[in-house]
Parts: structure tokens; sequence; C-alpha cells
């Protein structure tokens, strides 16, 4: 069926139809129907349709992640180390596939820039990050000294850190 032939009661009738049937995701839904998943919500909430994300639709609601069943969302939250809250929030999402596989979002990755050697005088360190703590800088300033060629800067800090660090042997 296409968006231009089916009626708003055509519309409005599959989704009371589908709506308590937990075999089909919202995300299967909105795609069904050629609309958003937050227009298919707001019809059902219009039409007077239970919330699915509610406790008594939570009930024996048999969950499928990675092509493995599990009986129910605690049961999945168990033997993949997460909250039962987690998976449900996927499952509302439409994301349940990537339930228990750990952060993998870029953000949460630092960028392979911030993960090479820094080299500064006589000093060396692993990362940016470790480079900026010992000089006391934030660690976008010690990307920008070093890709913009300005290490004399970073130069006279790594000097005041080895000066501290004397000053520690010393005392």
């Amino acid at each position: 069926m296409t968006r231009s032939r089916m009626t708003k009661e055509e519309r409005n009738a599959a989704i009371r139809t589908w709506w308590p049937d937990r075999s089909i995701r919202r995300t299967e839904m909105a795609k069904r129907l050629m609309i958003s998943d937050t227009l298919l919500t707001q019809l059902a909430r219009d039409l007077g349709l239970p919330d699915r994300r509610a406790h008594e639709f939570r009930e024996n609601l048999r969950v499928r992640i990675r092509g493995v069943d599990y009986e129910d969302a605690p049961a999945a939250a168990a033997a993949l180390g997460v909250t039962a809250q987690t998976v449900y929030s996927a499952i509302w999402e439409g994301r349940e596939d990537y339930v228990g596989l750990g952060r993998c979002r870029k953000q949460n990755r630092p960028s392979p820039r911030m993960q090479k050697v820094v080299e500064i005088g006589p000093f060396r360190w692993a990362s940016h990050n470790e480079a900026a703590k010992a000089l006391g800088v934030a660690r976008s300033t010690i990307s920008s000294q070093i890709r913009e060629g300005r290490i004399h800067h970073l130069m006279a800090l790594a000097m005041q850190y080895q000066a501290k660090i004397e000053k520690r042997k010393a005392a």
C-alpha cells in the first residue's frame, strides 16, 4: 500500500489492528504505513490506544536480540549484562540489536589524533590527554599548538613541567 492510496480510515484501522500485536515493532508499523515513528505514536495516542511503554504492555513481552529469543526483557538483560530498562528503551527506539555491545558511538571513542604519542622536548606522553594533564592545559591546546606548528609554547610548558619534577625529586 502506498500513502496516496491509503485513506485515513484505512490507516487508523491498520494502527488499531497492529498496535496491540507485540510481534510487530513500532518502527516496522511506521515503515508499513510510510509515516514517521513520532507520527505513529501521536496517531495511536489520538485513537486512545495504550502507551506501548506502559507496564501492562511490557508484561510477558518476548524479546528478540540479534536473532536470539528471550522470554522477556529482564531475561535478555541478565544474559547481555545490562538492565531491563536498557532493553525496554532499545526496543522502544528500534535499536534492540545493539543492546549489550557496549558504547560504540563515535563521540565516545577518542579520535586517532588523541591517541598519538606526543613528544615535546625530552618528554614523551602516550596521548594528547596525558600531555595536556601533565602540562596543565586543555587537550585542545595541545592539539592546536601541534597542528599549527607552534611548539615553542609547548616547549616552555614542558620546561616548567621538568622544573616541577626536579623540585619534587629534590624535596
